[in-house]
């Protein structure tokens, strides 16, 4: 199933307004909400305030260029973790690799196409719902080891990823703990705490 980008916010850093116009209606079209900046410092304040899902930023600019920008979201708790994909006219595999140092996703060169610009957006924007739905796993199985409601919630995780029903899942948490001789709350925290180092290896 392809990744559907509709209704994602798109902020777009440029200050030449032919770039803006173009990129941006052709994103529109997609059915994502775009934000338009025309220098770096407008576009801080606007991934600041507009929290986007991912920025398209030009590297060459006047005032601030794209690398001084993104060490300026980089240094932002509220958008440091903003993807961001250059957008660049330079050819030379220096600037490109400064591009990854300095904190970029991914790059893009000019001329936009179309089908490139798509592909790269959507991919980048898949990669940081995965990341968020990664993180709302983790920040879950931490209440649960902290509130203790462990066994419920290894319960549900014994029955995702094992397809099994809830009488089937509950039953083998049982079984395992008592042929370990434990208790099943604390075979339950194992279970979530495993789960945990593993997704922080993903």
């Amino acid at each position: 199933m392809l990744f559907n980008p509709s209704g994602h916010r798109i902020l777009i850093i440029d200050d030449e307004p032919e770039n803006l116009r173009l990129i941006a209606a052709f994103l529109e079209q997609q059915g994502m909400d775009v934000m338009l900046a025309s220098s770096g410092q407008e576009g801080v304040a606007l991934a600041e305030n507009g929290q986007p899902d991912l920025i398209l930023l030009d590297i060459i600019m006047t005032e601030l260029d794209g690398f001084e920008t993104i060490e300026l979201l980089k240094k932002n708790p509220k958008t440091e973790t903003i993807p961001v994909l250059f957008l660049t006219a330079l050819t030379e595999i220096e600037q490109k690799l400064k591009a990854f140092a300095v904190g970029g996703a991914d790059y893009l060169t000019k001329p936009v196409q179309q089908e490139e610009l798509m592909a790269r957006v959507c991919l980048q924007l898949e990669l940081r719902s995965l990341h968020e739905t990664l993180k709302e796993r983790n920040q879950g199985l931490k209440h649960a080891l902290d509130t203790g409601n462990t066994v419920n919630v290894a319960i549900g995780v014994l029955i995702e990823r094992h397809r099994l029903t809830m009488e089937e899942a509950t039953e083998h948490l049982r079984q395992s703990a008592r042929s370990q001789r434990r208790k099943m709350k604390e075979l339950a925290a194992e279970i979530l705490q495993g789960i945990d180092l593993i997704n922080r290896f993903k």
